[in-house]
């Protein structure tokens, strides 16, 4: 690029040795942001050689404009001509977003324009944050060339033509069955999916869409897929066995069972539990909540080597949601402490004693750890639609660690599910009391229920109003879970020995409808357990849905 490039100062300097820092050390991250005032940092390459830095406020951020101003701004202009950035032929424009991790926030997005040199399929995203983005892009920038000013417009309307999806409505409940909620499931943008519903009556198994997009491979009943958040069941049954062999004491403390290298960093450490791990109500922070990681391993370094230590790092030093056991948040990283405890006492990975416990007891045979044990199958790939184009997840570095990282079909899912909240249950009889052991304000004239509310990795759902009293309310058992480019649920109703196992090839992200996953996810399985429970007779029509 043309122009002659000014000196750059000494602060200049610092600041930018301090976020390259954070490349190599993520704790570092937290302070680099504290230390500017909650700004976050979104850095795109121009050209390969110049970087253009642009900050987007969160809160707080009186004072912080002169920094920008002076610093980076600066650094712009120094590292790049004016001339040269405006006059450049080779700018595209891409406007896309990372999402954020759902649940209660509401998320912010901006767009920007940035440089490459022709033919290089390079990609650098904006910036979304969990919190409303107020003042998306305040750096001063330098005058666009009617070609950018076109191509942002254009981008805009792309992005407002993209974003405007249609509401989820679910088909009409007097023509609903199980083959048009999958239809259904395609339609409101899976690029393929598989379900499953087994009843004493019924056996249903049916797939639509593609496996693969690009190949036109239609997707098979049999295809595998991740399970995301569904392994913290796996991995909390495992934790429930070990614990009544006397070798992994649920009750006790983490300090007794990881080293000070990562409880140091966990506050409230010498007063958390496993079991409170297994609860979600040990107040430790979720890294799945830290834009910084959202950012890296979601966006700018999607095919690294992301071992589970490094995305729990994204939650060390982090202030404790509430005191240990006076609260309740779901937790990421309570599940890939809990893997690591069970892979300190048994001296391997807990991908061993999943498959010796778990998966060859109930000839799982299409299931496995992935990049811990040999691929099984042929897994479906996923996908991420972002402003009108999709992208194949595929090769993504999986999340693995006790929260994640199994692979499965919906046939061995419903075999699991069935398995472990059956009344017929796999599980031995202290190993079943252990679950049952939660103190109960619920189910307590169903004392085989498995659980009470969640625990060691096992959910429940209740098919009913709150106007049902307890007694005619069905509860589900099982977990969902949600991965790049994957979705999925599996639950076992036992009282009527109902089972439901369902798999979409999209984690449903929508930058502009954060709640659409979640949303999806409610009206699929309201639906199913509507129409099984119906079949069966455990609940009459027009009664509703209700997570507990």
């Amino acid at each position: 690029m043309g122009g002659s490039a000014a000196p750059r100062s000494d602060e200049e300097d610092a600041d930018t040795a301090a976020w390259r820092a954070t490349e190599a050390d993520p704790m570092l991250t937290g302070k680099f942001f504290r230390d500017r005032k909650d700004l976050l940092v979104s850095s795109f390459r121009l050209a390969d050689k110049c970087h253009l830095i642009r900050f987007s406020g969160l809160n707080d951020h009186e004072g912080s404009i002169p920094f920008i101003r002076s610093t980076y701004y600066q650094a712009l202009t120094s590292k790049c001509s004016k001339s040269a950035v405006n006059s450049s032929n080779d700018y595209s424009l891409w406007s896309v977003s990372i999402f954020s991790s759902g649940r209660s926030f509401q998320s912010g997005v901006g767009a920007d324009v940035f440089a490459h040199p022709p033919g290089r399929a390079t990609h650098r995203v904006a910036l979304a944050s969990r919190v409303a983005i107020r003042h998306p892009l305040f750096v001063p920038q330098p005058p666009m060339s009617p070609r950018i000013l076109s191509l942002l417009v254009v981008g805009c309307l792309l992005l407002l033509i993209c974003g405007c999806r249609s509401p989820l409505k679910l088909p009409p409940r007097e023509t609903r069955s199980y083959q048009s909620l999958l239809e259904w499931s395609q339609a409101s943008g899976m690029p393929g999916a598989v379900l499953l519903v087994r009843t004493p009556t019924t056996s249903f198994l049916a797939s639509v869409g593609w496996a693969d997009r690009r190949q036109k491979i239609p997707m098979r009943t049999d295809h595998a897929f991740r399970i995301g958040s569904v392994t913290k069941t796996f991995t909390g049954i495992v934790a429930a066995q070990l614990h009544t062999e006397g070798r992994l004491d649920t009750d006790a403390v983490m300090t007794n069972y990881l080293p000070a290298s990562i409880t140091s960093h966990i506050p409230n450490a010498d007063r958390i539990t496993l079991r409170q791990m297994t609860r979600h109500t040990s107040g430790i922070y979720d890294f799945n909540d830290s834009i910084a990681y959202m950012l890296r391993r979601g966006v700018f370094n999607r095919r690294g080597n992301w071992p589970p230590l490094r995305d729990l790092k994204y939650a060390y030093d982090k202030p404790a949601r509430f005191p240990p056991g006076e609260g309740w948040d779901y937790s990421n990283s309570n599940f890939i402490l809990l893997g690591l405890a069970i892979d300190r006492v048994t001296g391997h990975h807990h991908s061993v004693e999943i498959r010796n416990r778990i998966l060859n007891p109930l000839n799982l045979t299409n299931t496995y750890y992935e990049l811990s044990e040999p691929t099984r199958g042929q897994l479906a790939h996923g996908y991420e639609h972002f402003f009108g184009f999709w992208e194949d997840a595929t090769d993504w570095t999986p999340v693995v660690g006790g929260s994640a990282g199994i692979v499965s079909t919906v046939s061995d899912l419903a075999t699991f599910v069935r398995a472990v909240a059956g009344p017929n249950s796999f599980l031995d009889e202290p190993t079943r009391k252990l679950l049952r052991s939660q103190f109960r304000t619920k189910n307590v004239d169903r004392p085989w229920y498995p659980v009470s509310g969640y625990d060691f990795g096992l959910s429940v759902a209740r098919h009913a109003e709150d106007s049902v009293t307890l007694s005619d309310a069905p509860f589900f058992f099982g977990h969902s879970g949600g991965t790049s480019g994957y979705l999925c649920f599996a639950w076992h109703e036992p009282e009527h020995d109902v089972t439901v196992a369902f798999f979409g090839s999209s984690s449903l992200v929508d930058v502009l409808h954060q709640q659409r996953n979640g949303e999806f996810l409610h009206l699929m399985q309201k639906a199913l357990f509507e129409l099984t429970m119906e079949q069966v007779g455990g609940v009459s029509p027009g009664e509703g849905f209700k997570r507990q």
